[in-house]
């Protein structure tokens, strides 16, 4: 495997690592289909040379921006951590979720969704993730809200369609404690009676020192 693009953590549907330079015609290819293009808040299409520039800010902004593949390296989403408030405590926002539409089942995506909630509670530390999702996207309302996010909020028309329809997006909100909680939930759906991925010894320090490498920002 090309060292650039190495696994952070596996599971048994799916794998996650690190966004890279190389990745940019797959983000850009997704990015610009009309169903992912109905949720995002930059309508017009996205470039080559727009993503890399996009790609190297948020770096060095110290986001975290992932690649879901199969367990065969077949890209199938890409997903983010970013605003990191380090201040008050380590908190930061969970989203921009952006899944093809061939390669892997739902359980794939979803235990994606699971491996960087427990990197980001087990390994980082963090004491909250916040997510704002457009309330006609119920797919992904019912993803977060299955991964043990609980609604805060409702900003009433607050979001553009390109359409000019003014929509509501919901606030939810996670802690810790509430995901450990929705856990037993997750794993059945993930691994049924099969026990779920365990850290190995040092690997929660290698993964923390990956994350962190070629940032400006620390990562926590």
């Amino acid at each position: 495997m090309n060292p650039e693009r190495g696994r952070l953590l596996a599971g048994t549907h799916a794998s996650i690592r690190e966004m890279v330079e190389s990745d940019a015609p797959l983000v850009v290819e997704w990015r610009n289909r009309p169903e992912t293009q109905r949720w995002v808040y930059q309508w017009a299409p996205l470039t080559h040379e727009g993503q890399l520039a996009w790609f190297r800010a948020a770096r060095e902004r110290g986001d975290l921006l992932f690649v879901f593949e199969t367990l065969a390296g077949e890209p199938i989403a890409t997903a983010a951590v970013y605003d990191f408030e380090r201040r008050f405590g380590n908190a930061a926002q969970w989203g921009r979720l952006c899944g093809a539409r061939i390669g892997a089942g739902p359980q794939s995506l979803v235990e994606g969704c699971y491996l960087v909630h427990r990197i980001c509670f087990e390994i980082l530390g963090l004491r909250r993730l916040s997510v704002a999702v457009v309330s006609e996207n119920l797919v992904s309302l019912r993803l977060n809200r299955m991964l043990g996010y609980v609604e805060e909020g409702v900003q009433r028309k607050h979001w553009r369609h390109p359409s000019g329809v003014l929509e509501d997006v919901v606030l939810l909100g996670l802690f810790p404690e509430e995901f450990e909680a929705q856990r037993p939930v997750i794993e059945k759906l993930l691994y049924r009676n099969q026990p779920a991925p365990v850290l190995a010894p040092g690997q929660a320090e290698s993964i923390r020192i990956a994350l962190g490498k070629g940032r400006t920002e620390p990562v926590v």
